[in-house]
């Protein structure tokens, strides 16, 4: 999920030879499973808002459909712009020599790059450029979580997280006054349900972890905080309640919510919020606070245990697979507000309708008067938005087809997994319930859509 530190004197006449150029600060900082639905329900706008008010900065929020429903796309298509169409869509990681955001605004203000990810999904070597994965190709500095940190990275103290790096060379780099272009991951802000390794005792890790007593996943001496930390043991309890427990999904799906919520209530602090008073300490400091842009915005969310509606009869209670709602459904918070108004009067973004977040690929760019590579693709009109997942097959029944894909436009929305597709109403619900109302016909408005090729892009 990315928040942007930006220039917010863009768009200015060019300066006198009594002005300084201006320097702008571009910090792209994406939110890790922060969906739309978790972030209200935990105030992130009030929140930010509460962050930026000693500053004399205020914030604008409201929401856009991620590109993908898991980490390695949803960056991808909205970082690299040209994996949005043709042969590059299912790539799980950017291609070597792809424009990018970064590149674009790097070579465009003549700023430094630098690249920090706690996730360590954002250093995978699927593709190499010169030996080096293709993600930071564009970076002239890079913060990397070690191979061994993504499994029990809550443990990782915060001075030896990428994300703090990264921090403290913004810091110590500020007050020279030079453009900056940095880029920042924080690893599950957002929750990724269940995450009970901090407080196994309250109501809704209880119920969890009752759950895995009964399907033997755990013993009954077992150390719930032990297991917690352990992937495979949270990947088993996911793949229980998926295949066997579909007549318990409400009350599993509270529990799941709810311990989603406990964690970003737990990670949000130090994760996201100590971090953005670093950065804007540090701006303030130098005299830069002018200089800035703000824009948040998480990757994808996640689904709270409910029955796919399309496909198999399991349930899904994790992100990935067929996007929907909850997790295809973001979070965008905008300082100033005007640049956000800015960006809905060229048509990039909506305060009412549905967009497509690798919009804000060509927002950004335009945000600094800056011509968008010839290789991006044009934007997504505001309204509509496509959602593509292309996953791997795996052995397990209810991981899915590899190639799920929801068209939505405006209240509706079309979904396909594999070629099975079903039309609904699109809701972005204030809860854990999700109500799906199955449309008796396909609306007339997706008959261009050909989702036979977007399918198939996925193979």
């Amino acid at each position: 999920m990315i928040l942007l530190l930006a220039a917010a004197c863009t768009q200015e006449p060019p300066p006198t030879e009594d002005e300084p150029a201006p320097a702008p600060i571009v910090v792209l900082w994406t939110l890790d499973t922060l969906g739309s639905t978790a972030a209200r329900g935990t105030d992130w706008c009030g929140r930010i808002g509460e962050l930026l008010a000693p500053y004399e900065l205020s914030v604008a929020c409201t929401d856009g459909i991620s590109p993908s429903s898991w980490t390695g796309e949803s960056h991808t298509r909205v970082m690299w712009p040209e994996h949005q169409v043709g042969d590059l869509l299912g790539y799980e990681a950017p291609d070597c020599g792809t424009d990018s955001v970064l590149g674009a605004l790097g070579r465009g203000l003549g700023a430094r790059v630098s690249f920090a990810a706690d996730n360590g999904l954002l250093r995978s070597p699927t593709v190499t450029c010169g030996g080096q994965p293709s993600w930071y190709q564009d970076a002239d500095d890079v913060f990397l979580a070690a191979d061994d940190q993504h499994t029990n990275f809550a443990l990782v103290p915060e001075e030896e997280r990428p994300v703090a790096h990264a921090i403290d060379e913004f810091v110590a780099r500020v007050g020279d006054g030079e453009p900056e272009v940095v880029f920042l991951n924080s690893l599950e802000v957002g929750g990724h349900f269940p995450r009970c390794w901090f407080a196994p005792d309250t109501e809704a890790c209880v119920g969890l972890w009752r759950v895995a007593r009964e399907g033997h996943l755990v013993g009954s001496g077992s150390d719930p905080t032990r297991f917690w930390l352990s992937e495979g043991f949270k990947d088993a309890l996911l793949g229980y309640i998926a295949s066997e427990r579909i007549d318990d999904r409400e009350r599993i799906g509270q529990w799941m919510w709810d311990s989603m919520q406990e964690s970003i209530e737990y990670q949000r602090g130090p994760r996201f919020e100590d971090r953005l008073v670093r950065v804007l300490d540090a701006a303030q400091a130098a005299g830069r606070l002018d200089d800035l842009v703000l824009v948040m915005w998480g990757d994808h969310g996640e689904t709270p245990c409910e029955q796919r509606p399309v496909g198999d009869k399991h349930l899904l209670c994790v992100h990935g697979a067929l996007p929907n709602e909850f997790t295809a459904n973001v979070p965008l918070f905008v300082s100033p507000p005007e640049v956000l108004d800015a960006w809905e009067a060229r048509g990039f973004t909506s305060r009412t309708r549905p967009f497509s977040m690798g919009n804000l690929s060509r927002a950004l760019v335009d945000t600094f008067d800056l011509d968008a590579p010839r290789s991006w693709p044009a934007i997504e009109p505001v309204g509509a938005a496509t959602s593509i997942t292309c996953r791997r097959q795996s052995e397990d029944t209810w991981d899915g087809p590899a190639a799920s894909v929801v068209r939505v436009i405006d209240d509706q929305a079309l979904r396909c997994q594999g070629d099975d597709c079903v039309a609904t109403t699109w809701q972005i619900p204030d809860g854990p319930a999700q109500v799906y109302t199955v449309l008796p016909d396909e609306p007339s408005a997706f008959a261009s859509f050909d989702r036979g090729v977007a399918l198939s892009e996925c193979q």
